[in-house]
Formats: C-alpha cells, structure tokens, sequence
C-alpha cells in the first residue's frame, strides 16, 4: 500500500495530470473546466482504495507561505523548536501522533528526530501531506501546505544532525491545528467485534449499528474523531440521529438476523425517518473540528444510527469501529446541517478515459455554507461543486487529481452566503480505460452505485441547520 511505499522508499512521486476538455453531456447545460486525468496503475489505485487512510499527511509544497515561524536560533542553525515543530503541527500532526491515523508520530521532538530523512524524502516527493483542492476554489480553513522555504528548512535541520534548540523559540503556527480534542463526551461503539459478511459473492457488506444515547436533553456535536477497527476493509463509514419513534423500526430490522449484530443495509440505513445526518469518515479524514460556537442538534434521547461499507477484498478480520464525539449541552451560535447532493445519473462505457457526468438542483431558499466533503470512487479523476446566480459563478471546492486515499471533510475560515435561487452545480470526471482499473480487472460499463467498483459522483454540504 502507498504508506508502506512511502515508509520504504521515501520517494513515490504522484502521478501527474495531463489537461483535457470534454463537453458536458449531461442533462444540466452546465459548462464543464478542463478535466486533469490520472495516469496512476492499477495497483496503486487498488492500495489507494483499501489501505490509504495513514495516506492522509502527504505534503505539497507551494509558493504561498502559511506560516510565520523563525527559521533559526541566534547562531543561525534551524532546529526543531525554532522552526520544524511548527511545520508539524499545521501540517502533520493531525495525524500523526499517538493513536492517530498516521503510522507514526510526529509530535515531539523524540518522535520525529529519528524520522527526519523520512519527513524531507516525502516533502520532496510531494507525498506528504495530502492537500487536494485547488487553491483557486474556496478559502477553507487549516491547509496542509509546505512551501519551498520550509522544505529548505527541514532539508537544513536533517543535515544539521536534527537539533533540537530551547523551548523558547518555540512560535506557534500561524493557522489554529489542534491534534488531539482531549476526552471525548461521548463514544459511539458499535458494540462488538463485527465480522464482515457480504451476501452471496459480493465483497461489499453495507452494515448498520444502533447505539442508544440516552441524551436527557439535546445535545450538540462539535467535533468527533472516526476510530476504525480495522482500516484495511472499512470502505466509508455514514452516521445519523434517529428519533424515539423508529426504536420499533430498529428493532424490526435487528430482528432479521438475531444470530448478527446490527442489520444490512445496503443503499440506505433503512430506518424509516432520521433527524439529522452527523457526520462521516472515508480515507484520509482527520478529526473534524465544526469551529467555536458550532454544532450539529443530536436530539434528547436519540439513537445513533452507524453505516459502514466493509470491503472484504484485502482483509477477512472483523472490525470494531469507534467515533469519539466531543459535545455541548449549550445551544451554539451557529447550529448546522449535512445535507448530500447526489448525481445518480451517471454512465461512464468501459474504456472511456474521459467520462463525465453532472447534476444541478436550483435552492429555493438562502442558506450559509460552512464546509463541504466530496465523494467517490476509484475511477473518479476530478470533482468539483459550484453555485451560479445572475451569471456569476461561485466555486465551492475542486479536485483537481482525485485520490480515494485522500478525502477530508473541508471547512471555510468564513462561511459562504448562499441566496436563494442560487443553482447549485456538481461535475465529476472519471477515466474508466484499462489502465486505470483497480484491481487490474477488464473495464466494464459503470454506473452509480454502492459497491467498491462501483461510482458515486457526491458531495456533503455541510450548511445552516435545517429543521427535522
């Protein structure tokens, strides 16, 4: 898998984009940007897939500098307090520290000394960390970008014998990146040590879990971080509060396997009515962290309600996903909504090297836009959601060289405006040729789907809360 490339080899360079342009043949008039397709094979691809989630520190570099940390000490030598440690902690720290999603820690001085070479060799080969969308499209918070200066300071610091300087030179970065969110209030288990089973000779098993919380009044979910059990078949991970009224529901379903906990749920959670989507995971995502004053409605005496897509292709084991939620009883400035925009009309014929596909919906009512998180597969090359009005356009967020490995959930510095009557566009690209196959398989004709091989063209709005 790449992060064992990385860890090896400290030099896997990415596959680069060629620039092409295809109208749009979809159903929505919307005029489609230049598409960048991806040359990368089959087999990272399938690594990219299944095994990418440590994937979600690789470093770009760039010209636009985030960070006004000193380089050095008086005598002019860069050490870790005077210049790595920073760098770290706006751009690898998220994951890396003990627990977290990367394979190592990065959070002191004692964990990333022995990792300097490491760190520099995967800078340079822009592996480290992942930052996909493009700089052009929305002002999202937190960026993971290493620009070429702090390259030349981490080069500097590894050739100096890694130094580690005096506390006091310590500055923090410029750009708020807390890593750990402490205790959590709350943690959502799914109870059990589940082992996956997927029906007939699929290698996907779509399963749900109910998890009572037993709020007595509402509460409201700040931040959480997904803890997979087993990251090598947890293909994505959905979670909703569920009102009182569907516990006969729940225990229906429950009861169509009592010999397995939960129940199948394949292309929904099958609970009649939710109140409110919370949150989800997919390779590559961090804790989300909504911002101060910010939260999503869990209402009192919810039942959390947790879908996970296992794909059984590169592990057999059985998982037991947690999510850590951090709370507040205090009803927050700012209370949110996810809200998901599908584009299921989507064909993509086997060879095509440049399949596209796009959907608008026109909002009826003004909103606010706080973050945003796209989704599909392993085909997809490109995804990008956009508004127009009046003949302006607004771009939301853009993909430009998708990689499942590297998904996130994006959150604005400042929240976006939307007026009503807004259209609301999103176009994804794939590139469904030979050499682009996952598992090195024949193309076939793809469709939207659910499975692993096959496309979803998605995106999460996470917006002004709507009501239930």
């Amino acid at each position: 898998m790449k992060i064992t490339l990385w860890v090896a080899a400290a030099a896997l360079v990415l596959a680069a984009c060629g620039d092409d342009s295809k109208s749009d043949p979809g159903e929505t008039g919307a005029d489609p940007n230049n598409t960048e397709n991806k040359e990368n094979n089959a087999e990272s691809n399938n690594a990219s897939s299944n095994n990418t989630q440590s994937n979600n520190d690789s470093i770009n570099t760039s010209s636009n500098n985030q960070s006004n940390n000193p380089a050095n000490n008086n005598t002019g030598e860069v050490t870790y307090h005077g210049a790595v440690r920073s760098i770290l902690e706006r751009n690898c720290n998220q994951c890396h520290y003990d627990g977290g999603i990367g394979p190592f820690a990065l959070d002191s001085f004692d964990a990333a000394r022995p990792m300097a070479n490491v760190i520099v060799a995967a800078v340079k080969s822009g592996e480290m960390p992942p930052w996909p969308p493009s700089q052009e499209c929305g002002d999202f918070r937190d960026p993971k970008i290493v620009t070429p200066e702090e390259l030349t300071k981490l080069e500097a610091w590894a050739d100096a014998g890694m130094p580690e300087g005096d506390a006091s030179e310590y500055v923090p970065p410029a750009v708020d990146s807390a890593v750990e969110l402490g205790e959590p209030d709350y943690v959502v288990d799914i109870g059990t040590d589940y082992l996956p089973s997927p029906p007939g000779q699929s290698i996907d098993d779509y399963h749900c879990f109910a998890i009572e919380t037993n709020f007595s009044e509402d509460r409201f979910l700040t931040a959480y971080e997904t803890k997979p059990g087993n990251i090598a078949s947890v293909h994505h991970m959905l979670f909703w509060a569920v009102g009182t009224d569907q516990a006969g529901r729940i225990q229906q379903l429950e009861n169509e396997d009592p010999t397995t906990p939960g129940w199948q749920c394949f292309g929904g959670n099958r609970v009649d009515d939710v109140q409110g989507m919370l949150g989800a995971w997919a390779p590559g995502t961090a804790a989300v962290q909504y911002g101060n004053d910010r939260g999503i409605r869990i209402p009192a005496n919810s039942t959390i309600v947790v879908q996970i897509h296992y794909n059984t292709l590169n592990s057999d084991q059985s998982d037991r996903t947690q999510i850590d939620l951090h709370l507040t009883e205090d009803e927050p400035a700012e209370k949110l909504s996810m809200f998901p925009f599908p584009v299921t009309d989507l064909y993509v014929p086997a060879g095509e090297a440049n399949g596209y596909a796009s959907g608008s919906v026109q909002l009826p009512i003004g909103t606010r836009l706080y973050g945003v998180l796209p989704h599909m597969h392993q085909l997809g090359t490109r995804i990008k959601a956009s508004g127009s009005r009046g003949g302006q356009d607004t771009c939301y967020v853009d993909i430009p060289k998708w990689d499942f490995g590297w998904q996130n959930v994006y959150l604005y510095n400042e929240p976006m405006e939307v007026i009503a009557g807004t259209t609301i566009n999103l176009e994804c690209w794939y590139d469904n040729s030979p050499g682009n196959q996952p598992t090195g398989q024949m193309p076939r004709d793809i469709t939207w789907g659910e499975g692993t091989f096959d496309e979803m063209c998605l995106n999460y709005f996470i917006i002004r809360e709507l009501p239930f």
